[in-house]
Order: C-alpha cells, then structure tokens, then sequence
C-alpha cells in the first residue's frame, strides 16, 4: 500500500506545468501590438496563458537514467510541454521503521528527475522511516544520512531547489502527557540534519525562524508557506505566523501562493 501510495503520489504530482505567469503579464501589459507585429492567435494564446515556451535543450542523462526511458516503450516517458515552473513532487518516502534503505522506486524517481528537467522539487513529507520510540539516536541519524545519500545530496549536486514540509515519520508533533512532544528526540535531530550549513535546500529564504518546522520561501516568483505536516496539532502562535501581516514578502507580487 505504502509503494502504491508512493507510485500515485509521485505519477499525480511529477510534473507540475504552472502557466499563470504568461496571463498575469498580458493583464498587467499595455495594449497590445498591431496584428502585423503579432499574430491575433499568438496574442490570444498570450492571453490564455497558453504560448508555448521555448524547447528546452536536451537533458544529459546518465546511463542509467537512459536506459529507464529506453525501458518505457514506444511511447516513451511522459513529457509535457514546458510552461513558466516546473515542479517535481515527492512523497511518503520511506519504508520499514528504522530502515535507511529505500524501495527500488525512490531511487528510479531519482534517477529519472534530469529527465523531466524542473525548475524545483517539492516533497509533502515523510523522508525517514522514524516514529517509532525504540529508535536509538545514532538509528535517527543514519535515517537521515540514508535520506541525504539517495535523495538530498543528487538534488543539491544537479542545483535543484528543495521544498518540503515535515511528515510524522520525520519529526512527529504528536503530543503525550502535559503537552509534551512524544517523538521530542526525532524533532531535534530533524531540525540538527536541516540547520546543517551543507544540507542547505537551495531555495530563496524569506523567514526561516522555526525552520525546518514552518517556514517561507520564494522560488521562480512563487510564494511558498511551508508548515509542519506532522500530525492535527497546529500551535496557536504558528496560526498567528500564518495569518500575521508578513515582515517579509518577495519583492513583487508573486504568480501563485502555496502552501
């Protein structure tokens, strides 16, 4: 089930094309050019968002990458045309409880992601295998070098922006007796792994006070609010950072916000 959910998470969300740059420049634009500049279906298609972007050149791929898209058949790998952002979107990554190896799938979607050429990747949590009080510290750490080893460290190697909010097998917030985080021990090494200077996610900071927790960021002109995933609990002063006028937004307004 876990691989299942693994495989549709990763084939729903590999490729997100967001196009709402082209329409926010044509609304925002002075009138347009005379017909004989440009075409009437060119400024439509501008107006839709819709005008095709510029052929990106061709990815190098490395051998094993090629023989994966040899692999998909006649019909080859799904590419859609390319738009103003490019996201790949992971999830529920991990496996056994403790295990610092990961399913052949993870490693494929690695492998392939040159392919697919983003601009980011974004990940909804659950890297580690952890939750799991049994788990020794020096188990917590070896996840999360697994995790550097198979997913962080290609990602920073191809200078690709790593989005990604923390999941209950990362840092569980679930809270026992008198409020007290269960999983305190998994939290604290979480945030040892993410505050390390050499693990930094590559992408453009605007408040990470309470990073890897809860935390800003703009990419490629989109605003990004990333919270933890962890579990219902949510703060009650994290759901006033979240409503609270911002002391640092991007520089222009942005296409799209997510969160």
């Amino acid at each position: 089930m876990r691989l299942q959910r693994f495989l549709t998470g990763l084939g729903l969300g590999l490729i997100l094309s967001i196009c709402l740059a082209c329409s926010q420049r044509a609304l925002l634009s002075g009138p347009e050019a005379a017909p004989a500049t440009v075409p009437e279906s060119t400024a439509a298609e501008v107006r839709e968002g819709s005008a095709p972007a510029a052929e990106a050149p061709a990815p190098t791929l490395s051998p094993e990458a090629q023989a994966l898209v040899a692999s998909a058949g006649p019909e080859g790998l799904f590419a859609p045309p390319r738009k103003d952002v490019r996201l790949v979107v992971l999830s529920d990554l991990n496996s056994a409880y403790g295990s610092t190896d990961y399913d052949p799938e993870v490693d494929k979607a690695m492998t392939l992601i040159p392919f697919w050429q983003p601009d980011m990747v974004v990940c909804s949590g659950d890297m580690v295998a952890g939750q799991d009080l049994t788990l020794t510290p020096e188990q917590i750490n070896a996840m999360w070098q697994a995790f550097d080893d198979h997913v962080a460290a290609p990602l920073r190697q191809q200078k690709l922006p790593y989005g990604f909010t923390l999941g209950n097998h990362d840092a569980s917030s679930a809270l026992g007796v008198n409020d007290v985080h269960l999983f305190k021990q998994e939290r604290d090494l979480a945030s040892a792994y993410w505050v390390e200077p050499t693990h930094n996610p590559g992408v453009t900071f605007l408040d990470r006070t309470d990073f890897p927790f809860y935390y800003t960021f703009e990419q490629n002109g989109i605003f990004f609010m990333a919270w933890d995933g962890s579990s219902s609990h949510i703060p009650e002063d994290k759901i006033a950072w979240i409503e609270k006028p911002w002391p640092a937004k991007p520089p222009k307004a942005p296409k799209l916000a997510l969160c």
